[in-house]
């Protein structure tokens, strides 16, 4: 999905950020950064004014979580890979490149499976909120 977004302050130095992908968990801690805030908060999502790391975005549809970063698609169930497709040159996702490029794959897995766990372990513990 596409979905546009501006930050808009009069008088502010924002500009527009070349095209990435980003979620909307994004949003809080690109603003939370552009006010400098600097108390401790958790967030899933990553300031899209700051270059330094790669972008992604993740979703679930309940049993199948997807991870979308560089041109690819990760779409996992069960914590098992069960597609892999670049979506740049392959609109339709008709070409499986699953163990097609593992080190991309690989790499792909591991954070998906981590976000996961975080994302789990926090809510069942209830830890969604720094204290």
């Amino acid at each position: 999905y596409c979905v546009p977004i501006i930050f808009y302050k009069p008088g502010s130095d924002l500009k527009g950020i070349k095209h990435r992908i980003a979620q909307q968990i994004d949003i809080m801690p690109t603003i939370l950064n552009y006010l400098n805030f600097d108390e401790p908060y958790i967030a899933f999502g990553n300031n899209l004014l700051d270059d330094s790391y790669e972008s992604f975005a993740f979703n679930t549809n309940g049993s199948t979580y997807n991870l979308y970063m560089k041109d690819h698609i990760l779409e996992m169930i069960d914590n098992k890979p069960i597609g892999f497709y670049n979506y740049k040159t392959d609109l339709f996702l008709e070409n499986n490149l699953n163990g097609k490029e593992p080190e991309l794959q690989s790499q792909m897995e591991d954070k998906l499976k981590a976000i996961i766990q975080t994302y789990n372990g926090r809510l069942i513990d209830n830890k969604m909120v720094v204290k």
